[in-house]
């Protein structure tokens, strides 16, 4: 949380390049901040030894991910729960119910495609919140978000599985067809 002397805290929020696969890193550090061990921008990128610059790095493993989060918290059983497909109702259900145990928020891997030249890649980004028919994400790679809301990106829930699914506030559609990963894990 960040915040001058007086000023309500808001969440850190670390923008990425859209040059850049460091996602994972930003995601990692916005998660760690809500947890309450915030890291700069310079501490996400030495949490995983990265230089702030290197064009052939090709982004973070999960394992990395699960390991820098254990090793800066006390939380336990941190694991990453795969589904093969983006089903939009099994994804809110699970990080409902992740959400709801933990009271914090999670990291969401999944399967992106930028709209306009049809690239896919894999993103993360952190849910900060969820319902029946949202996802809500703070995400790296959207315009930082107005003060007093959490997230910045939301993924809304189309009837349509063969369709990507928008993700409003972003130029990428997440591709329901591609597997996706949760993060997990128990408080201390």
């Amino acid at each position: 949380m960040v915040g001058r002397p007086g000023e309500p805290k808001r969440p850190l929020f670390l923008r990425q390049s859209v040059r850049s696969d460091y996602c994972g890193v930003y995601s990692t550090a916005m998660l760690l901040s809500r947890l309450g061990h915030p890291l700069s921008r310079a501490a996400a990128l030495r949490l995983f030894d990265l230089p702030q610059k290197d064009r052939d790095y090709n982004g973070v493993n999960l394992d990395g991910i699960a390991i820098a989060v254990k090793h800066a918290t006390k939380l336990r059983h941190i694991r990453w729960l795969f589904r093969r497909r983006f089903h939009f109702a099994t994804v809110v259900a699970l990080v409902r119910r992740h959400i709801g145990a933990t009271r914090q928020p999670t990291l969401l891997w999944f399967g992106a495609v930028h709209r306009r030249s049809g690239a896919p890649a894999r993103h993360i980004a952190l849910v900060v919140r969820v319902n029946r028919d949202t996802l809500y994400l703070l995400d790296p790679l959207g315009r930082p978000p107005p003060s007093r809301r959490p997230f910045n990106v939301s993924i809304p829930n189309r009837l349509d599985r063969h369709e990507l699914l928008p993700a409003e506030g972003s130029f990428y559609g997440v591709n329901p067809r591609m597997m996706v990963g949760i993060l997990r894990w128990r408080p201390a």
